[in-house]
Parts: C-alpha cells; structure tokens; sequence
C-alpha cells in the first residue's frame, strides 16, 4: 500500500517544451500503470494551446486506463498558476488522488532566479 502522507515534489526540466511534455508524460503513463490516480494540472495560463494539448493527451491516457484515474484540472487562461496549482492541491486531497502533476508555463534555463 502506498503512503499518503508522503509529499515530494520534483521539476522536469528541458531545453525545450517538447522535450520536457514528452519525459512529463511518460512519467504520468508510468504513475498510471502502477495504478496512481494522477490529476493533470493546466498551470501554463500564458502560452497559446497549452491547456489544450494538455486535454488531448489526458483524454488518450483515459482512454487507456479510466476518467477515474486521469483528471484534467485547469481553469483557462490568463489565471495565476501558483493560485490554480494550490486550488488544484485542496481539489485533489478532497478526491484522493495520489498524485498532482501541475504544468507550468517554461523558464529560460540560464535565469537562475525563475529556475528555483
């Protein structure tokens, strides 16, 4: 049985978006395989078609497993993401999901203060 009382929190970070969604997702299929429920958190409000292809790739691993294993959580755009990805939070302790994986808009790898 897994522990729910442990919280971590790790950053997958990539020269470029494509990079960085791919190694994402694949890490979301993997939580999904060993039977995590995952709530998929639209934090990028700020580039065009973010949300979006956020909501195709959850609607083919759900598809793959179930709508009870998979969620989209997102709130369109222009919100704060640290305000939605703490809402995401409380939204997914109340419905027991086991892990949150909140999307964000990318930083520019060399500007080590928005890196942190």
């Amino acid at each position: 049985p897994r522990a729910r009382d442990v919280r971590t929190s790790s950053r997958f970070v990539a020269s470029t978006e494509w990079a960085r969604a791919r190694t994402w997702l694949k890490f979301c299929f993997w939580l999904l395989d060993n039977g995590y429920r995952v709530l998929v958190v639209g934090g990028d409000t700020f580039r065009a078609g973010a949300v979006e292809q956020l909501r195709t790739h959850v609607v083919r691993l759900s598809n793959l497993y179930s709508e009870e294993q998979v969620q989209l959580y997102e709130r369109g755009y222009g919100k704060d993401p640290a305000g939605l990805a703490f809402e995401a939070i409380k939204y997914a302790k109340e419905r027991r999901y086991d892990v949150v994986l909140v999307d964000t808009a990318g930083r520019m790898q060399d500007n080590e203060p928005l890196m942190r």
